[in-house]
C-alpha cells in the first residue's frame, strides 16, 4: 500500500488561498475577486468638506437637498431653528434675508459710518447693516420713496436684480444675457421694465429657469428655491471671477 506524501508548504498555500477567494461573497449571492479600486473623483466645493444633511425638514428626496447642503457648508444659509435643526425650506424670502446673506458672504463690514436712506430699516435690526451695505453699493435701490420693505417676501424678478447688481459690484461680467430671448416664455410682458436685464441675464447664465415655460416674476420664492438660485449662481460667478 501506498503511503499519502504531505502536502508541500506551496500547494497548501496554494489550497488555502483559493478556500479563501471562494469564501468571497458579497449580498445577492454572487461570487467574486474583490479588486482595489481607485476612488471617484468628485467636484470640489468651495469648502473642502461637505457635512452630512444636518437638518430634520429636508430629505434625501427632496429635490432641494443638495442645494440646501450646498449653501449650508460654504455659510451662505444657515437654518432657521437649532434645536431642532430646521430649515424651513417652504417658508417664504424677503427682502431682508437676500442682502444679509450677501452681505455675510462679504465677510460683513463695518457699516457704523455709512448713512441709513431708508425710513423703515430702523437702527439695530439684524438686517439693518446689510441693507445700509447693498444700499451703499448700489446693489438695492429701495421703493423710490424711502422704504425698502424689509419684511415684504422678495419677488423672483426682486431677486435677480439684486443678484444681478451684486455681480456689477463684484466687477462680474453679466453680457451673458444681452442677447437672451426671453419672450418665449408665456408671462414675458409680465416681467417689470426695471427687471428685464437682470431676467435675461440670470436666464443666460442658467441660474433662473422657466417653470412650464413661465418665469412667475411676481411670484415669491421659498428657501429651498432661494438655495437652488443661489448654488447655481454662486458656481457661475467662480467661472466668470
Amino acid at each position: 500500500m501506498k503511503t499519502k506524501k504531505p502536502l508541500s508548504k506551496l500547494t497548501a498555500w496554494t489550497l488555502t488561498l483559493a478556500l479563501l477567494l471562494a469564501l468571497c461573497v458579497i449580498p445577492g449571492g454572487i461570487s467574486q475577486i474583490a479588486y482595489a479600486q481607485e476612488p471617484a473623483i468628485e467636484p470640489v466645493p468651495i469648502t473642502p468638506v461637505m457635512p452630512i444633511n444636518p437638518f430634520e425638514d429636508v430629505f434625501g428626496t427632496d429635490w432641494f437637498i443638495d442645494a440646501v447642503i450646498y449653501v449650508y457648508a460654504n455659510e451662505l444659509m444657515t437654518g432657521t431653528s437649532t434645536d431642532p435643526m430646521l430649515f424651513s425650506p417652504r417658508s417664504t424670502l424677503t427682502r431682508s434675508m437676500v442682502v444679509t446673506v450677501l452681505y455675510r458672504h462679504e465677510g460683513s463690514p463695518d457699516m457704523s459710518g455709512a448713512a441709513n436712506p431708508f425710513t423703515d430699516v430702523a437702527d439695530g435690526r439684524w438686517y439693518t447693516e446689510a441693507v445700509k451695505w447693498a444700499a451703499a453699493n448700489g446693489i438695492v435701490g429701495g421703493h423710490g420713496d424711502g422704504r425698502y420693505a424689509p419684511n415684504d417676501d422678495i419677488t423672483r424678478e426682486q431677486m435677480m436684480t439684486i443678484l444681478h447688481n451684486y455681480s456689477k459690484w463684484k466687477g462680474i461680467d453679466v453680457s451673458v444675457g444681452e442677447d437672451t430671448n426671453i419672450l418665449s416664455y408665456e408671462d414675458a410682458f409680465d416681467i417689470s421694465q426695471y427687471a428685464i436685464p437682470a431676467i435675461q441675464w440670470a436666464c443666460g447664465a442658467g441660474i433662473m429657469g422657466g417653470d412650464d415655460n413661465y418665469l412667475y416674476p411676481g411670484e415669491g420664492a421659498t428657501r429651498a428655491e432661494f438655495a437652488a438660485i443661489l448654488m447655481r449662481f454662486m458656481q457661475w460667478a467662480q467661472q466668470e471671477e
